[in-house]
């Protein structure tokens, strides 16, 4: 299939088998956005929604098929490709940008900011905790054992968090 420009993220698979994928999407009024695609097993596109921004690294997609984007402009967007709606997308809006893309984890939605922030979103988008590491992210957030969030930073610090406050559970130096 033809996206028609350059994919942002890697394509991600749904229980339903839909492909997600984040590509190019232009310039409106100086700003900047992406496009996200669903396209069916059978390769036919099925959707695309625009998000503000430029997605980053991968999607993040829902038991319930709803998929997740953070941009480099600070959006996370949630959207709902099978809503009966014409509004079938939320997002919070411009935050200090994201670096890192989405995790759907534990019930939640985790993503690394530039400024060093990791925060957690309930599933609607509503902040429920952050924790500053001080340098900002560039690895992760990944889903460890026992709970744990895990996240890198560009000063080399590797720091494992509890899952529901993001209280450091350790920090390690490998860089």
């Amino acid at each position: 299939i033809n996206l028609g420009s350059a994919p942002l993220t890697s394509p991600i698979i749904g229980s339903d088998g839909m492909v997600a994928t984040a590509r190019v999407g232009g310039n409106f009024f100086g700003m900047v956005y992406s496009l996200v695609d669903m396209v069916r097993p059978d390769g036919v596109r099925f959707r695309e929604e625009p998000v503000h921004g430029n997605a980053i690294g991968a999607l993040a997609v829902a038991a319930d098929q709803k998929v997740y984007a953070s941009t480099d402009t600070g959006t996370l967007a949630r959207i709902d490709f099978f809503c009966g709606a014409s509004n079938c997308k939320i997002d919070d809006g411009s935050n200090p940008a994201n670096s890192t893309p989405p995790l759907l984890a534990f019930g939640n939605v985790y993503v690394g900011r530039a400024d060093g922030t990791v925060i957690r979103k309930n599933t609607n988008l509503v902040q429920q905790a952050s924790f500053n590491a001080g340098s900002a992210i560039t690895a992760g957030p990944l889903a460890g054992p026992g709970g744990q969030i895990l996240v890198g930073t560009q000063s080399g610090m590797l720091i494992s968090l509890t899952s529901g406050s993001l209280s450091q559970r350790w920090a390690v130096n490998v860089g």
